[in-house]
């Protein structure tokens, strides 16, 4: 799932989430998203009619960062091919999240991220990784050249490198110069 920004303030905030026990402020700047840039969604939350992504944002340190949805806009609705969903009990209230396993059917996954536990952040980043090359962004052009028997070659640095299986994902990682390119 990839979400844009459209907005950096609780201005747009429903009443619910004003009412909610995070407390969110309809003056509330929200700092470290950007309006206009893209998204990939790592986990999805449900608490009653609250909607909350996590995404990596502009001070990610490796740990995703929780954002009300009505910040952005789906621009790609299809979920992670790692996603599952679970109905979990958190502190008395029925919380769906949605997310790679460990995440999904823990309810207080997020608080060992949160807490920089070694597996469950090591966990996240494998994750992220395969996540962040699942579906193409919008804005991303080059494409990198399938030279055959599982051999891709970078327009960008002329780095070729070999898969060992080709996956269903619609980006490659130049293993040179890092570039994201898109793969037919």
């Amino acid at each position: 799932m990839i979400i844009e920004c459209l907005y950096d303030t609780g201005e747009v905030l429903l009443d619910v989430h004003l009412q909610s026990r995070w407390q969110l402020r309809k003056n509330r700047k929200f700092e470290n998203v950007v309006i206009g840039k893209d998204y990939v969604v790592y986990a999805k939350e449900i608490l009653n009619e609250l909607v909350f992504y996590y995404i990596a944002d502009e001070d990610f340190m490796g740990t995703p960062k929780c954002y009300p949805s009505e910040l952005f806009k789906v621009i790609d609705s299809r979920d992670s091919k790692y996603w599952f969903c679970e109905k979990l009990n958190v502190y008395g209230d029925e919380v769906i999240i949605t997310s790679y396993d460990s995440w999904a059917k823990d309810a207080f996954y997020y608080s060992k991220l949160e807490d920089r536990e070694p597996t469950a952040l090591d966990e996240f980043l494998t994750f992220k990784t395969k996540m962040d090359l699942e579906y193409a962004f919008p804005g991303i052009e080059s494409y990198a050249e399938d030279i055959g028997d599982n051999w891709y070659l970078c327009p960008e640095c002329s780095e070729a490198w070999a898969v060992e299986i080709k996956s269903q994902d619609e980006l490659v990682k130049c293993p040179n110069c890092k570039t994201i390119l898109l793969v037919n």
